[in-house]
């Protein structure tokens, strides 16, 4: 597991715990399980964030506020029904706070699969275009397929792009799977190639993500 999945699975489990906090009923053991729970949060939110993050400071607002309320009400020994119902707030908001930092997390793990793909894709094309300078037009156009197809399995907004110019490409990438190889010429796949590239380099730009 990943820092990522580690860091998203002890979200998960800090949720989980907050949200435990309405079978509490004994006032002394609530703060002391909360204040433990709130620091095991600001950690885990300080190694995400830093120091200086919004996510942070707005949970240890939220922590002053709980424990303050908390002391408040042990103090005034109130035993009315809806006695927690600020509290429970208060909490509900820390656990929004978590639930905000997992998908921050969740969508860099996201972006971070997106560079890794378009670096991947941009070194397959290099050898793409370094085999069609060399004539070798065969073993380029196989390898422009297999960038194409994989980009449009992740993405099928491409084919919004250039429809008719996508399935002409994809002919001829078949062509050289197949063997037919002529039916198509070096040139060709040099155009295949350079879209290739400018859709990559778009994707890049937009930071756009590829679907898995």
């Amino acid at each position: 597991m990943g820092i990522g999945g580690r860091l998203v699975n002890n979200i998960n489990e800090l949720i989980e715990e907050g949200k435990r906090f309405r079978q509490k009923e004994k006032e002394q053991e609530l703060i002391r399980e909360y204040e433990k729970w709130t620091l095991n949060c600001i950690e885990l939110l300080r190694e995400i964030f830093g120091d200086k993050s919004e996510h942070l400071n707005d949970f240890i607002n939220d922590k002053i506020k709980g424990e303050e309320l908390l002391q408040n009400l042990l103090r005034k020994k109130l035993v009315f029904l809806r006695k927690y119902d600020e509290f429970n707030t208060i909490v509900e908001h820390q656990i929004g706070i978590l639930e905000s930092a997992k998908e921050c997390i969740e969508k860099g793990i996201s972006d971070l699969r997106t560079s890794i793909s378009l670096e991947f894709y941009r070194e397959i094309l290099k050898i793409a275009e370094s085999l069609n300078e060399k004539n070798l037009k065969d073993p380029a156009a196989i390898l422009g397929f297999s960038i194409l197809k994989s980009m449009l399995k992740r993405e099928d907004s491409l084919w919004s792009k250039d429809e008719d110019k996508i399935r002409y490409f994809l002919e001829l990438g078949e062509s050289a799977v197949e063997g037919r190889f002529y039916l198509y010429n070096r040139d060709k796949v040099k155009e295949m190639l350079k879209w290739i590239s400018k859709a990559i380099e778009s994707r890049s730009d937009k930071n756009a993500l590829f679907h898995y």
